[in-house]
C-alpha cells in the first residue's frame, strides 16, 4: 500500500512539472481519500487550469472548511467564481476572504475593484485602484481596470481625481509622508483639512502609515465630528481589521459613540469581516454575537444604503452554514435575536436549526 501511494506521489509529482493538468486531475480524482495537503493543492489548480471551474470550486471550498487560511484555496476559489461570472457580491467576498490574509495581493484588490465597477460604485474601485498604484505603479490588470474606469469617466462626464492622480505612477514614501504632515500641521492641522476629503484622508492613512497614535487619534476625533469625513474612518477602520491594528480599532470605536450614524456604519462593516472570516472559522467570540444581535434586532439595519451587501452576505453566510450542519453555530449566533419582519429571513435559520438538533437529540 505504501509502495503504491510512493509511485502516485512520484507520478503527481511528474505531471505536475510537466503541466500535464488533465493526468494531474486524473490522478487526484481516483486517490482523493489518500492525498496529502500539497497534493490537493495540485488538483485544486489542475480544475482551474483545466477550466473546470465548478469542480476547482467544490474541492477549494472543502479545504476551506477544514482550513479556511489556505491561500492555495482561497485563490484559486476566488479565480474560479471570477470565471464563472457568478453574482458580483459572492465573487467580491471570495477575493475579500483572500485579501483578509494577503492583504497587498494585488490580483485580489484589482478584482474588487473590478466588482466595485459592476456594482456602479465608481468611486470605490478608483480607490481601490490607487492602492494598488500607490504599491505598484506598474502592475498592468489595474492599469487595464483604470483605463476602463476613464472610459466610464469619460462617458458619465464624472471626475475621477484619485485614479488621475496615480496615473503618472507617483510614489508615496515615508520622507513625502512626514513631509506632507509638516506642511499640514503648519497650516492647522487635521482641522484645516476638513474642507477637502482627498487632503484629510491622506493626512489620516499617512498618520496611520506612520504609526503617529496621538496625531492619528486627534484626527479620528475630528472626523467623528464632521460628517463629511466619516468615509475616511470607515477607509481606516477596514485597513486596522486587515493589518490587525487593534488599538486603533479601539480608538474608532471609542470616539464613534458619539454619532449613531457613523456607529452603524463601524458595525456594518465589522460584521462584513466577521462574515468573510466565517465568525472566526466557526467560533464566533461574545463581541461577534453581540454586535450581529444589535444589527439585527433594529430595522434602520436594513433600510440604510450601507447595509444591503453586508445584509445579503449575511444570508449567504447563514445558508452556507445551514446547509453545512453547523446548526449549533447558528443557534449560539442569533439566540439573542427578537424576531421581527425585518429580519426574519435570518430568524428562520434559527428556528430550522433548533428543530435539526432537536431531532439529533431524539
Amino acid at each position: 500500500m505504501a509502495a503504491g501511494k510512493e509511485v502516485i506521489s512520484f507520478e503527481l509529482r511528474k505531471s505536475v512539472q510537466n503541466k500535464d493538468w488533465p493526468i494531474v486531475d486524473k490522478l487526484c480524482s481516483e486517490n482523493n481519500n489518500s492525498l496529502s495537503d500539497s497534493e490537493i493543492s495540485f488538483w485544486i489548480r489542475s480544475k482551474y487550469m483545466i477550466g473546470d471551474f465548478e469542480g476547482c470550486i467544490e474541492v477549494s471550498e472543502k479545504v476551506l472548511f477544514e482550513n479556511p487560511r489556505s491561500i492555495n484555496a482561497l485563490k484559486f476559489n476566488a479565480r474560479s467564481k471570477t470565471k464563472l461570472e457568478l453574482d458580483y457580491m459572492g465573487v467580491r467576498e471570495s477575493w475579500e476572504a483572500l485579501l483578509l490574509h494577503k492583504p497587498e495581493n494585488f490580483e485580489a484588490m484589482n478584482n474588487i475593484a473590478r466588482t466595485l465597477v459592476q456594482e456602479g460604485r465608481i468611486d470605490a474601485a478608483s480607490s481601490k485602484i490607487s492602492e494598488i498604484l500607490d504599491l505598484n505603479p506598474d502592475y498592468p490588470p489595474a492599469l487595464t481596470t483604470l483605463a476602463n474606469l476613464r472610459k466610464i469617466s469619460e462617458e458619465s462626464e464624472v471626475p475621477l481625481s484619485s485614479v488621475s492622480y496615480h496615473a503618472s505612477g507617483k510614489k508615496t514614501t515615508k520622507a513625502s509622508m512626514k513631509k506632507t504632515l509638516r506642511k499640514a500641521d503648519a497650516l492647522g492641522g487635521a482641522s484645516a483639512l476638513v474642507g477637502n476629503f482627498e487632503d484629510f484622508n491622506d493626512y489620516v492613512q499617512f498618520c496611520y502609515s506612520l504609526e503617529m497614535p496621538r496625531k492619528l487619534a486627534g484626527a479620528i476625533k475630528i472626523a467623528v465630528d464632521n460628517s463629511q469625513c466619516h468615509d475616511s474612518i470607515i477607509s481606516l477602520l477596514e485597513t486596522s481589521i486587515i493589518d490587525g491594528r487593534n488599538s486603533v480599532i479601539e480608538q474608532i470605536e471609542k470616539h464613534s459613540i458619539r454619532d449613531d450614524n457613523l456607529g452603524n456604519r463601524i458595525d456594518l462593516t465589522r460584521l462584513r469581516f466577521d462574515v468573510l472570516g466565517r465568525f472566526r472559522s466557526y467560533k464566533p467570540d461574545p463581541e461577534q454575537i453581540e454586535r450581529l444581535t444589535k444589527l439585527l434586532n433594529k430595522q434602520n439595519t436594513f433600510s440604510s444604503e450601507d447595509s444591503s451587501e453586508v445584509v445579503h452576505a449575511l444570508f449567504l453566510r447563514f445558508r452556507k452554514m445551514f446547509r453545512e450542519r453547523e446548526w449549533d453555530i447558528i443557534a449560539s449566533l442569533l439566540k439573542n435575536v427578537e424576531f421581527f419582519d425585518w429580519n426574519f429571513q435570518f430568524c428562520k435559520y434559527y428556528i430550522a436549526s433548533i428543530t435539526k438538533l432537536e431531532r439529533k437529540t431524539l
